[in-house]
C-alpha cells in the first residue's frame, strides 16, 4: 500500500473516531441537561391511578396533588414532595437525583439503622403499562438491608413529562431468594387535572372527563393508606415476616404514593 493510502486511511480512522466521540458527547450533554421534573411533573391537580397487588390482593389506588404547602407539593395519601436543583425529594430522601444518567449513585439515612441506596440504572429506553407505552423513561433502582436475613430492594420507573409509572418491590431472604412483594401499575392519569389519559382510550390518548371513585388500597388490614403519593401503594402491616417468608406491607418499603 502506497503512503498516500495508507495516509487516507489513517486520516478515515481519525474521522470516525472523532464523530463517535463527537456523538458520545452529544448524547451524554442530553442526558446530563435532563432533571427530575421531567419525568416527575408536579402540578396541582394532577393525578395517577395504579393497579395495585400485594400478596395476591389486588385493587386500585388514585394519587391527587392537592396544593402546596411550605414549599412541598401534598397529596392526598399525606406525601409530600418537591424539586430541588438536585433533584425530586420528599421530607426524608432523594427518590430522583441529578445528574440523570446511568451510575449515578447516592443513599439516604431514613434513621439511624436504615440507610437506603439508589442508582440510575436506565435512561431514555422505552417502557410500558396499562397506561400505554412511553418512548423515554427513567429506571431507579433502591435497596435497603432490614437484617442480616433480609434485604429490599425496588425498582422505580418514570415515564418523561408523565411521572412515576411502576413500582416493583421483592424481598431477597435468606435461604429463600427472591420474594416478589408488591407491584404498582399506572392505568391513567391527568396531569391537567380535568382530562383522564391511559386504559380503556384507544391508543392510550383518548381523553376522559370521569373522576376515578375506586377505593384506595390502603392498606390489606383495611386501614388507610397513610403516608403516601404517586408510587407506593400506602400498604400498612405490622412489620414482620410471615409464615411464608414474604414480607408484611410497613416492611415492603412502601409507603404509598411516590415514596415509603
Amino acid at each position: 500500500m502506497s503512503y498516500g493510502k495508507t495516509r487516507s486511511a489513517g486520516l478515515f480512522a481519525l474521522w470516525i473516531l472523532g464523530a463517535a466521540c463527537a456523538t458520545t458527547r452529544g448524547e451524554e450533554a442530553i442526558v446530563s441537561s435532563l432533571s427530575a421534573s421531567d419525568y416527575a411533573p408536579l402540578r396541582v391537580g394532577a393525578s395517577w391511578t395504579y393497579a395495585m397487588m400485594f400478596l395476591g390482593q389486588r385493587g386500585e389506588m388514585t394519587i391527587r396533588m392537592l396544593g402546596e404547602r411550605d414549599g412541598y407539593f401534598y397529596d392526598n395519601k399525606g406525601g409530600m414532595f418537591r424539586h430541588t436543583p438536585e433533584g425530586l425529594r420528599d421530607p426524608k430522601r432523594y427518590l430522583i437525583r441529578t445528574p440523570i444518567q446511568p451510575g449515578n449513585r447516592w443513599k439516604s439515612i431514613v434513621s439511624a439503622s436504615a440507610v437506603e441506596h439508589y442508582e440510575i440504572v436506565r435512561v431514555g429506553e422505552p417502557c410500558e403499562s396499562e397506561a400505554g407505552a412511553f418512548s423515554d423513561c427513567l429506571v431507579i433502582v433502591s435497596s435497603l438491608r432490614k437484617d442480616a436475613n433480609v434485604s429490599l430492594r425496588i425498582r422505580w420507573t418514570w415515564a418523561r413529562h408523565v411521572g412515576l409509572l411502576k413500582v416493583e418491590t421483592e424481598a431477597l431472604i435468606k435461604g429463600q431468594g427472591v420474594q416478589p412483594q408488591t407491584k404498582q401499575s399506572l392505568i391513567r392519569y391527568a396531569l391537567n387535572g380535568a382530562r383522564e389519559k391511559g386504559a380503556g382510550d384507544p391508543g392510550g390518548g383518548a381523553d376522559r372527563t370521569d373522576t376515578p371513585t375506586a377505593p384506595d388500597v390502603g392498606a390489606v388490614d383495611g386501614r388507610d393508606g397513610g403516608d403516601s403519593a404517586p408510587g407506593g401503594g400506602g400498604i400498612e402491616g405490622d412489620g414482620t415476616t410471615g409464615e411464608d417468608g414474604r414480607m408484611d406491607a410497613e416492611d415492603s418499603n412502601e409507603p404509598g404514593g411516590w415514596t415509603r
